[in-house]
């Protein structure tokens, strides 16, 4: 029986702490033309937030997951509860065309979308500029549904600890 109590307390306690939605639209193959109506949906929800999550900021951002750039806003999207997509996210005109990627300013974490293309015929993309000495990397900014797996299998191990130790 402690071993059921203690597991739970984990389990619930990984679920408390991984307060990201993933976005599952865009996609990496998607491609947005901006000034039109597009399609935002997620999964999971952000109600740990309290009465904030019932308006959370939406954003497009571009750069390296490390060093990530606010391009515009987007909206607010409701996370609190049932609610899943939006049919009414519109980038902006002034945004060139490129590749980008949408931020959800969930607490404590911010939630990410893959990187996908944005289509703006009257400002077409521009070259980036080459760097020189060594190559950098960089790696898209990804949705966190790694890290609610990740901090699962943090909580089964520690019930197995607790289990041991019992």
């Amino acid at each position: 029986m402690k071993f059921l109590a203690a597991a739970v307390a984990l389990a619930l306690a990984a679920t408390a702490t991984a307060q990201k939605i993933a976005i599952n639209n865009p996609t990496t193959s998607t491609s947005w033309d901006v000034a039109k109506p597009q399609y935002l949906s997620w999964t999971g929800n952000c109600s740990s937030m309290g009465a904030a999550a019932k308006a959370v900021d939406i954003q497009l951002v571009n750069g390296p997951s490390t060093a990530v750039q606010f391009i515009a806003p987007l909206g607010v999207l409701d996370c609190s509860g049932n609610l899943t997509s939006l049919n009414n996210v519109t980038i902006p005109n002034t945004v060139a065309s490129g590749v980008y990627s949408i931020r959800v300013m969930t607490q404590p974490e911010n939630s990410y979308s893959t990187t996908f293309n944005v289509n703006n015929p009257a400002s077409p993309s521009t070259p980036t500029a080459t760097t020189t000495g060594a190559p950098q990397t960089t790696s898209p900014a990804h949705s966190g549904a790694s890290q609610v797996v990740a901090g699962s299998m943090a909580a089964l191990a520690g019930c197995a600890v607790a289990a041991m130790l019992l």
